[in-house]
C-alpha cells in the first residue's frame, strides 16, 4: 500500500509550527524562543520522512515529483504500437475503398451528362456502328482528351495497356495471378485531363473506363469498370441486365460487377454492400 501523500505531512507539521508560535505569543518571553523551535523540530522529526527506494518505487519523497517509470512508458508505446498495426491497414483499404467509389459514382454522372447533350443534338450512340466515330464523339466532350494509342486491333491494344499498367496487365475480378485481356480493345486508348484511361468497343459498343488511370489496382469491377448505350439511349453498367447482356471473361473470375458497384450492392448476400463487404484488397 503506497504511502500517504507528502502534502498531508507538510500540513501536519504546519499545524504543530502554529501552536508552537501560539506559545510564543502567549507567554512573551523571548529567552524560550529557542526551546520552542526545538521542541517543533522534534515533533517534525517524528513524522516517517518519504523517500523513493528500490522496493517502493511509488514512495513519496518531499524533494521528488511523481512520474512515470521508463517500463510503464514502454510498455505504453508497446501497446499504441500493436492497436496502430491491427488498425491502420484497415483505415487504409477503407479510404483506397472510398476513393474509388467516388470516382465510379463521378465518372458515371460525367457520362450521363455527354450522353443526354449527345441527344440533344440528335446524336444516338447505340445506333453508330463505328467504334472510332464513338469513340472520338465521347471523347470530345471531355476537357485534355487524348489518343495516348491509336491501335484498333486487339493485340496492339492489348500490349499498350499491360505497358500502360507497369508491365502488369489487367487483373480479373478477384485478382487472379494471371494477368487478362481487357473488354474494350479496339477503339484506341484515350486520358482525359484528370487522367482517366477509356477505351471502346464496336460490336457491344461497350465504354471501359479506368477511373483511376494507370494506378493500381487495375482490377476488373476495383477500378476498371464498364458501361454501354443501350436501345433507349441510356448509358448503363454493365450487369444491370444480366438475362440479355454479354458474358465478360477471360478465366474463371474475370466478372465485371459494374453494376453492384454503381449502387453498392453485394453480389450474393442481401443487406450487405460492394464496397465495404464485397471486395477486398
Amino acid at each position: 500500500m503506497p504511502p500517504p501523500r507528502q502534502d498531508k505531512d507538510v500540513t501536519r507539521n504546519y499545524r504543530v509550527l502554529k501552536l508552537r508560535l501560539t506559545d510564543v505569543k502567549k507567554y512573551g518571553c523571548q529567552a524560550d524562543v529557542h526551546e520552542i523551535l526545538k521542541r517543533v523540530q522534534d515533533d517534525i522529526n517524528i513524522f516517517p520522512k518519504r523517500t523513493c527506494s528500490l522496493i517502493n518505487l511509488f514512495s513519496y519523497s518531499p524533494r521528488k515529483k511523481a512520474a512515470f517509470t521508463l517500463a510503464e512508458v514502454l510498455i505504453t508505446l508497446g501497446i499504441i504500437g500493436v492497436v496502430a498495426a491491427m488498425t491502420i491497414p484497415t483505415l487504409v483499404a477503407q479510404h483506397r475503398k472510398k476513393a474509388l467509389q467516388t470516382a465510379l459514382l463521378k465518372t458515371y454522372s460525367e457520362l450521363q451528362q455527354v450522353n443526354l447533350k449527345l441527344i440533344a443534338d440528335g446524336i444516338s450512340l447505340y445506333e453508330i456502328e463505328s467504334v472510332t466515330e464513338r469513340a472520338q464523339l465521347i471523347m470530345k466532350q471531355f476537357q485534355g482528351q487524348t489518343a495516348i494509342d491509336g491501335n484498333n486491333n486487339w493485340e496492339g491494344s492489348d500490349t499498350r495497356l499491360y505497358e500502360l499498367y507497369n508491365k502488369r496487365g489487367l487483373y480479373g475480378h478477384t485478382n487472379n495471378k494471371a494477368p487478362t485481356h481487357q473488354t474494350c480493345d479496339n477503339g484506341g486508348i484515350w486520358t482525359d485531363n484528370i487522367g482517366r484511361l477509356w477505351l471502346f468497343n464496336d460490336s457491344d459498343k461497350q465504354i471501359c473506363v479506368d477511373v483511376n488511370g494507370i494506378k493500381g489496382p487495375n482490377r476488373y469491377g476495383y477500378d476498371y469498370f464498364v458501361f454501354y448505350p443501350d436501345e433507349n439511349n441510356r448509358i448503363v453498367p454493365h450487369y444491370q441486365y444480366q438475362d440479355k447482356e454479354w458474358y465478360i471473361g477471360d478465366g474463371s473470375d474475370c466478372y465485371d460487377y459494374t453494376y453492384y458497384a454503381l449502387t453498392d450492392q453485394h453480389p450474393n448476400e442481401k443487406g450487405k454492400t460492394y464496397w465495404r463487404d464485397y471486395i477486398h484488397f
